[in-house]
C-alpha cells in the first residue's frame, strides 16, 4: 500500500477532496476528546479511607458523632444534620482504627445509615423508613422490654416501637412497657415518640430491653400575628362613634355598597340631618356653609366655588 503526502504552499488552493478530509479528521478529534475526558474521570480512585481516627463517646447524636469524625479526617463529610440529629448512639469507642474501620462499626451500630465513598467526601444519609416490602414478621422470638422518659424516669405510653425493615409495629402500654416479635437478635428496634429522638436497639437476646427517651429540644424562631382592622362595616362604625367625644353620626362603605350609591352626595343623603342641594351641596341642619367641612383621608378639602364656602360633592 502506497501513501501520498501532499504539501501545500501558503496561498495554494486545495482540492475539494482535501476538504473534506481535512474536516473530518478534525469531526474525528472533537468526538475523541470528550470521551478520553470521560474515561479519565470514571477511573478517578475514591476517597483514601486509610487515615487512623479515634472517638471516644457516650450518648450523642449521629449528626455530632459525624462532626467529631470530620474533624480528624481530610475528607468532608456531607449529610443533613436535621435528618441525623433525632439518632442517638449510646456509646461509641475507637482507637486508632481507619476510616474504613470506623464506617464499618458505625453502620453496625446504626443499622439505618447508609454511606458513600467519593473522590474527596463521603455522603450520609438514613434509609427511608421500611415500605412494608418484607410485611410482618412471621416467626421469631419474641422480645419484651419497657420504655421511660431519660430525664425524669417515668414510664412512657404510647411510645411507637417498629422492627426495622417489617411492618410489625406495637406501641408501649400505660406502664411504658412493650412485648413485640423479631425476626432474629439481629433485628433493629426503632422507638419514635413525638418530641423526643429516634432511638434504635438492637434486639439481643436479653431478658429485657430498657429503652430511654431523649427529648428532642429545638429552638422555635420568632413569630410575628398580624391582624387588620375592619373599618368599613356596622360594627366598626358604632364602635368609631361609641369612642368618641362629639355627637357623630355616618355612613358605612358596607351600607353604601347595598345601597348601590353612585356619588358621594347619594351616599350622604342616608345620614341624619344632612340635606343635599343642587345634587352637590352637602348642609347640616341648624349649620351654615362656613360649618360644612370636607375631608378626604384625613386631608381638608376647599370648594372649587369662589362665590360657596361649602365643598360640592359631585366631585368625589
Amino acid at each position: 500500500m502506497m501513501y501520498t503526502f501532499t504539501h501545500w504552499a501558503p496561498g495554494a488552493r486545495q482540492s475539494p477532496y482535501c476538504r473534506t478530509l481535512a474536516r473530518m479528521t478534525g469531526l474525528l478529534l472533537l468526538i475523541l476528546l470528550p470521551f478520553s475526558v470521560a474515561v479519565r474521570a470514571q477511573t478517578q480512585s475514591p476517597g483514601d479511607l486509610t487515615e487512623r481516627v479515634s472517638l471516644d463517646l457516650t450518648h450523642v447524636t449521629l449528626s455530632s458523632l459525624l462532626e467529631d469524625l470530620g474533624r480528624q479526617t481530610k475528607l468532608h463529610l456531607v449529610y443533613v444534620k436535621e435528618d441525623l440529629a433525632g439518632t442517638v448512639v449510646e456509646s461509641f469507642h475507637v482507637h486508632n482504627l481507619t476510616l474504613k474501620e470506623v464506617l464499618q462499626e458505625l453502620r453496625r451500630r446504626v443499622p439505618t445509615l447508609e454511606y458513600t465513598v467519593m473522590t474527596s467526601s463521603i455522603g450520609f444519609r438514613l434509609k427511608a423508613p421500611a415500605h412494608a416490602a418484607e410485611g410482618p414478621v412471621q416467626s421469631g422470638p419474641y422480645i419484651n422490654g419497657i420504655v421511660t422518659d431519660g430525664v425524669t424516669g417515668t414510664p412512657m405510653t404510647g411510645v411507637s416501637v417498629q422492627v426495622h425493615g417489617y411492618t410489625t409495629t406495637v406501641t408501649t402500654d400505660a406502664s411504658g412497657i412493650f412485648r413485640i416479635r423479631v425476626p432474629d437478635a439481629n433485628a433493629t428496634l426503632v422507638f419514635t415518640s413525638v418530641g423526643f429522638q429516634r432511638r434504635e436497639f438492637r434486639a439481643g437476646t436479653g431478658a429485657e430491653l430498657r429503652v430511654a427517651m431523649t427529648i428532642q429540644g429545638k429552638s422555635l424562631g420568632e413569630v410575628v400575628v398580624e391582624a387588620r382592622r375592619k373599618v368599613n362595616t356596622e360594627a366598626a362604625l358604632l364602635n368609631e362613634r361609641q369612642h368618641l367625644g362629639i355627637v357623630s353620626d355616618g355612613i358605612s362603605a358596607a351600607n353604601i355598597a347595598k345601597s348601590a350609591s353612585i356619588t358621594t352626595t347619594q351616599a350622604l343623603a342616608r345620614v341624619e340631618g344632612v340635606t343635599i342641594t343642587d345634587d352637590k351641596y352637602v348642609a347640616v341642619r341648624g349649620l351654615g356653609d362656613r360649618s360644612v367641612i370636607a375631608e378626604l383621608n384625613g386631608a381638608r378639602l376647599s370648594s372649587a366655588d369662589p362665590d360657596r364656602s361649602s365643598v360640592p360633592l359631585d366631585l368625589v
